[in-house]
């Protein structure tokens, strides 16, 4: 296990021992759409927490776009980002973890 892997899992069983994403976890989430993308803002929304039992599960994370103007990508170029940041959110969390894509609230179809 890399250094990097090691410090990620640290943080996951954090998240799992105290409901809470750590400074680390939401950096990440904060930073990575502004590295792939120009111009916007972003909404980050996420839950780890099942509303029936109240117990910790793969979870998902939303990330709601609003761009500035529209990015000058053609849609492979923007699905390849997407794909990108999916694979970062992940990683950060688990393979399980379900990513949601928004545009201005309404699912990002591309």
């Amino acid at each position: 296990m890399t250094d990097e892997e090691k410090e990620v899992n640290d943080h996951r069983k954090a998240l799992l021992l105290s409901g809470n994403m750590s400074d680390f976890q939401l950096k990440n989430l904060k930073s990575w759409p502004l590295m792939l993308f120009n111009n916007l803002s972003v909404k980050i929304e996420y839950n780890f927490i099942s509303d029936s039992n109240k117990e910790m599960f793969a979870g998902w994370v939303s990330y709601d776009f609003d761009f500035k103007e529209e990015p000058d990508l053609k849609p492979s170029e923007i699905k390849n980002r997407l794909s990108q940041l999916t694979v970062w959110t992940k990683f950060l969390f688990w393979k399980d973890t379900d990513v949601i894509f928004k545009q201005k609230g309404k699912k990002w179809e591309i």
